[in-house]
C-alpha cells in the first residue's frame, strides 16, 4: 500500500470516528472550467435539529502535486481583484492568475486621504472609462483662471472670493492628475500598452 493510500486511510478512518459519515470517495468538483478530485466528501448530522453540515477534505502527502492551494490574501486586495474582474468582464481566475503573473493592482495608498475613495473607485471602471480618463485634458479656459489666480496669489492681490475660488481649482487641478496617473497605472497592470490604446 503506498504512503498516500495510508493517510487517506487514517484520514477517513478519523472522520468516521468523529461521527461524520463518508459521502464522497473520491468528490468531484467542477467550478468554472476547471474540474477537480477532492480526496474525500463528508457529512454530519447536527443534533436534534438534523441539519446537515458538509465538508470536502483534500489529503496532502506531498507526494504527487495538487491543484488545490489554500490561498490567502488580504480582503483589501481580494476585493480590488473582483472589482477589477467586474470591470473588465474577465474571469477572476485569470485576474487572479494576471495578479500572481505581474504583482498586485496598483495601490493607492500613498494618494493624499482627501483623494482615496476617488481613486479607489478606479478599480471598478472599464477598461474604455479608464482610456477616456487618460485620455482627458484640461480646457484652456480653466487653465488660463488657475494661472491667472496664481498670479494674483504671487503678487498678493487676491480677493477672499478668489482665493476660495483658487483653492477649489487646485483640489480639481490635483484630483484630475490623480486620476489620469493612476488611469494610466491601472490600464499597464491590466496588459495594456499606453502608446497604443
Amino acid at each position: 500500500m503506498s504512503r498516500k493510500d495510508i493517510f487517506h486511510d487514517l484520514v477517513k478512518q478519523a472522520l468516521t470516528q468523529e461521527g461524520w459519515i463518508i459521502s464522497d470517495d473520491p468528490l468531484y468538483l467542477s467550478i468554472g472550467n476547471l474540474n477537480i478530485q477532492i480526496d474525500l466528501g463528508a457529512e454530519y448530522l447536527i443534533g436534534a435539529e438534523k441539519e446537515n453540515q458538509k465538508i470536502a477534505v483534500e489529503v496532502k502527502s506531498f507526494l504527487r502535486a495538487s491543484k488545490i492551494t489554500d490561498f490567502y490574501v488580504p480582503e483589501i486586495i481580494y476585493q480590488r481583484l473582483v472589482n477589477t474582474a467586474h470591470a473588465t468582464q474577465r474571469p477572476l481566475e485569470e485576474i487572479i492568475l494576471r495578479a500572481l503573473q505581474v504583482g498586485s493592482p496598483p495601490a493607492w495608498d500613498d494618494v493624499p486621504e482627501e483623494f482615496q475613495a476617488e481613486i479607489a473607485a478606479l478599480d471598478k471602471l472599464d477598461d474604455h472609462t479608464l482610456w477616456q480618463i487618460f485620455h482627458s485634458h484640461k480646457t484652456a479656459t480653466d487653465m488660463e483662471e488657475y494661472n491667472t489666480l496664481l498670479d494674483k496669489n504671487s503678487s498678493g492681490t487676491l480677493a477672499e472670493n478668489e482665493r476660495l475660488n483658487l483653492i477649489s481649482l487646485r483640489h480639481e487641478a490635483d484630483l484630475f492628475m490623480l486620476r489620469k496617473a493612476q488611469a494610466a497605472v491601472l490600464l499597464r497592470w491590466r496588459g495594456y500598452s499606453l502608446l497604443n490604446p
